[in-house]
């Protein structure tokens, strides 16, 4: 897990939104007032070829 501080204008939420969502993963945020918000995203993973 990786943890960070920012502030956000929406943009990059978004942005982060569509990549994700191209690569077939999923994004949300949890919020608690005057607590912040935590995002999660998952994403799948592709098995090696050889």
């Amino acid at each position: 897990m990786i943890l960070c501080t920012m502030q956000d204008n929406g943009l990059d939420l978004y942005l982060c939104r569509e990549i994700v969502q191209a690569h077939g993963g999923e994004i949300g945020v949890v919020s608690a007032l005057g607590q912040g918000a935590t995002v999660w995203l998952t994403l799948p993973i592709n098995q090696a070829t050889n």
